[in-house]
């Protein structure tokens, strides 16, 4: 191709430079491609055509390397019919990871499908950001799916009997697991004011009707006991195609189904994530207390969590857990080691996942469900955002009246008694979303005098409020999620909006979900929601926060049932510890589409970006809830996934982190010690990078989940000294 890469088309234009060089990825040449910043929101780079056929899969990836501070950019394609124009349909697509700012090679890849009239498609590598991009390893071709078979070991593990094994809690047992040997003895460390999951698999060669659990009083020599731990049976859930965002236009009569190998490390089947709860054999009556089945050659996995109090005492506790069939007992002794340490009650580390869904309704009409489940999510150190019942504003007479007596009970069980770090303004303060213009308080047109009156009245009468009870530190103004900042006028409504809100109520924290680095709202936004996978790049995380600004990490569609570790659960306070970034929110626990016990995929919704064009979506498999209902096992609170077990196994490694900084910053530590304490901050910060792969790719988020284990297992030694 001589100065240019053979059968591509580069740029020729002013402030576009394409070339091939001497730099690549692999082999000697790549694709360089350099745009100038008055180009900025101008498409530009290369583009292929070949023909394709209808229906079919393609992978499509490659390699590229980028350098400016504004760089944005992944692979994208565009499918032809045999006119040369966009197919009817989902005529774009582009690969993840997308590249941010100076990063050096990586790869960017996705699994696509052709539309039925599709006869072409034109790849882009291609960008509307300024900055140097080079290109190398570029393929995209067609694929077949495997079938996949039934797992099998090179030297076959005799399974006579009931075979019982122990597994990390962070890697997903399946129903196809095969044995493992069985351990002489199970040694747990725990800090105090902390719980710890111990993951036992069984399987059998013949079916077992009745199989039962049974944990010892776990004792010290002064036959102090630990709590009794929790015990629950890990449930299978369904899964019909892996996770990704799915959308479509077709009209409401059509069955949606989703197209493309999704974005997900996982795969259609069973899979693991409701934790059901069993009861003890000798502990209580009824239907709980019968155990369960094991099918032959069906492994089951168990979960058995253990727990710490404030006042434990430090030292070694013993006990046995006994696993209990028809002709068969299997014992395993169990160790705990408490050191002192002791987890604070209050977590530093802001973490919010939104009650949603259709159980809203029922728990506003049954205020002790209500609680109930407020209680069941502070033990997992997590807020839920909102308080419910909200308060009632009214405007009458040109004031703002508020009647917070719902509200009030509920802040104070939440903010005094259950200590939750942080909660979000009422979702009535809620100003704008996505491309949707700004919200018409009390139906007043916005931006009109009366409109900015009203609206910050709104704010000062709910501050003025908490303020005199306490609380205005522990409420953030959520002004807006994932707005459309590419959209002119919505950085401008974003700017008006924040400026009234700070004249309003000086010291305000606003936050916003902006995924993204916006120049535009610097001095604005006081916590920007940036994304973990890196859809901010490092240096403009650390430029928000030179400015004075807060990070969060906003986390939609990165936790999804269907991959093999619980990666992003535990590894977002290890993300937030690296990158001085002091909370993370979710947008739902308890979002349900079908019935999750039956179901581990969600519905195609209608939903508009601003409120014209409206289009059918699925959601990722598990998005949006990390709960499961009750009410099947008598409960009026919820009962957790294996996901929010790690989730809160995450945020209890982030207070043991922080300990650790503290005893050092202290001087409490000296000489050796203080340098093994280095090394552990060191290696938890090595375990995590921006940019990765994002939560929906687990294997390579977390490639051995033993490696944290065993740092784990470090760091609470410096306590047994």
């Amino acid at each position: 191709g001589g100065e240019l890469p053979a059968l591509w088309r580069g740029e020729q234009r002013s402030g576009v430079v394409t070339k091939r060089v001497s730099e690549g990825k692999f082999g000697q040449w790549a694709a360089k491609l350099e745009v100038a910043p008055e180009l900025k929101g101008q498409w530009v780079g290369w583009r292929f055509s070949t023909a394709v056929k209808p229906n079919q899969l393609y992978f499509y990836c490659g390699f590229m390397k980028t350098e400016g501070e504004q760089a944005r950019a992944r692979l994208h394609g565009h499918w032809h019919n045999d006119k040369k124009q966009l197919v009817s349909e989902n005529p774009f697509f582009s690969t993840n990871p997308e590249l941010v700012g100076n990063q050096d090679w990586q790869q960017t890849l996705a699994f696509v499908e052709s539309p039925s009239d599709a006869a072409f498609v034109e790849l882009h590598l291609t960008t509307n950001t300024p900055g140097t991009f080079w290109h190398d390893g570029i393929f995209f071709g067609e694929v077949y799916i495997a079938v996949v078979g039934n797992l099998e070991r090179r030297q076959p593990v005799e399974t006579k009997g009931l075979q019982v094994w122990v597994v990390n809690p962070l890697i997903k047992v399946f129903p196809e697991t095969l044995p493992e040997t069985t351990p002489k003895a199970i040694s747990v460390l725990m800090a105090r004011n902390e719980y710890e999951p111990v993951q036992v698999a069984l399987r059998s060669d013949k079916e077992i009707r009745r199989v039962q659990i049974e944990v010892t009083d776990l004792k010290n020599e002064q036959g102090q006991t630990l709590p009794p731990p929790q015990i629950y049976k890990v449930g299978y859930v369904p899964i019909d195609h892996p996770s990704s965002y799915y959308s479509s236009q077709l009209p409401l009569w059509y069955r949606h189904v989703p197209k493309g190998f999704g974005r997900s490390d996982g795969w259609a089947g069973e899979w693991a994530d409701p934790l059901i709860p069993i009861q003890q054999t000798g502990r209580g009556t009824g239907d709980e207390g019968r155990g369960f089945e094991v099918k032959t050659n069906r492994t089951e996995a168990v979960w058995i969590v253990l727990r710490t109090l404030p006042e434990t005492q430090p030292g070694r506790y013993e006990g046995q857990i006994r696993i209990i069939a028809e002709n068969q007992i299997v014992s395993l002794p169990i160790h705990v080691e408490v050191v002192p340490l002791t987890l604070p009650q209050e977590t530093e580390l802001k973490v919010i996942f939104d009650l949603r869904g259709g159980i809203v309704g029922r728990l506003l009409a049954e205020p002790e469900m209500l609680k109930a489940w407020y209680r069941f999510l502070a033990s997992f150190r997590i807020s839920p955002g909102f308080v419910l019942p909200e308060p009632i504003f009214r405007y009458e007479g040109g004031k703002v009246v508020m009647d917070a007596k719902g509200f009030d009970e509920m802040a104070r069980l939440l903010l005094d008694e259950l200590k939750v770090s942080v909660l979000y303004t009422p979702n009535f303060l809620y100003a704008f979303g996505w491309a949707y213009p700004p919200k018409r308080f009390f139906n007043l047109e916005p931006f009109t005098p009366e409109y900015n009156q009203a609206y910050q009245s709104l704010l000062r009468a709910f501050y003025d409020h908490v303020r005199q009870r306490g609380w205005s530190d522990k409420f953030v103004y959520y002004i807006s999620d994932e707005p459309h900042f590419w959209n002119e006028n919505i950085r401008k409504q974003m700017k008006q909006l924040c400026q009234l809100a700070h004249q309003a109520v000086p010291g305000i924290r606003i936050y916003s979900s902006t995924w993204q680095f916006v120049p535009d709202w610097i001095g604005d936004l006081d916590i920007w929601g940036v994304g973990p996978h890196g859809s901010t790049s490092v240096a403009d995380m650390e430029r928000l926060k030179s400015v004075g600004a807060e990070l969060w990490f906003t986390t939609d569609g990165h936790m999804c049932i269907d991959t093999p570790y619980l990666a992003i659960e535990r590894l977002l306070p290890y993300l937030c510890f690296r990158y001085g970034v002091s909370g993370y929110e979710f947008w739902g626990v308890s979002w349900w589409t079908y019935n999750p016990w039956q179901f581990g995929w969600h519905s195609y919704i209608r939903q508009s970006d601003e409120g014209e064009r409206f289009y059918w979506i699925r959601y990722p498999n598990g998005d949006g809830y990390l709960v499961y209902p009750g009410e099947p096992f008598g409960l009026v609170e919820p009962l957790p996934s294996i996901r929010l077990m790690q989730v809160r196994e995450g945020i209890e490694d982030y207070l043991m982190l922080r300990a650790i900084e503290r005893n050092l910053k202290e001087g409490k530590w000296q000489g050796e010690k203080a340098e093994r304490a280095k090394q552990v901050l060191e290696k938890a910060r090595s375990l995590v990078s921006i940019p990765n792969q994002g939560g929906l790719r687990s294997t390579d988020l977390m490639p051995d989940p033993d490696e944290l284990t065993k740092l784990r297992e470090e760091a609470l030694n410096l306590w047994r000294e």
